[in-house]
């Protein structure tokens, strides 16, 4: 799983910290296909390494140059954003 993923999913979860959002997608991980489940936890950690557990994730948006945005009105009327590149 990518940062931006996870950062996504734990926006939407009302998560605030890395840490939060990580934890998160491992307790969820049967999100994935029993094959693929470690592999995406693995490439996660990876992508996670360079932070600290406590940075924001706001923290992180802002580092990475993202900004959240809706896709569609749907996505709007619920309050689920996605990254994109600024």
């Amino acid at each position: 799983m990518k940062l931006k993923t996870c950062i996504e999913m734990g926006h939407a979860c009302g998560l605030k910290f890395l840490g939060e959002c990580v934890n998160n997608i491992i307790l969820h991980s049967n999100i994935f296909s029993h094959k693929t489940v470690s592999e995406e936890i693995d490439e996660l950690l990876k992508e996670t390494e360079i932070y600290d557990y406590d940075t924001p994730i706001d923290a992180i948006i802002d580092a990475n140059n993202w900004e959240l945005y809706y896709k569609d009105e749907e996505d709007e009327k619920y309050g689920v954003y996605f990254l994109r590149e600024k």
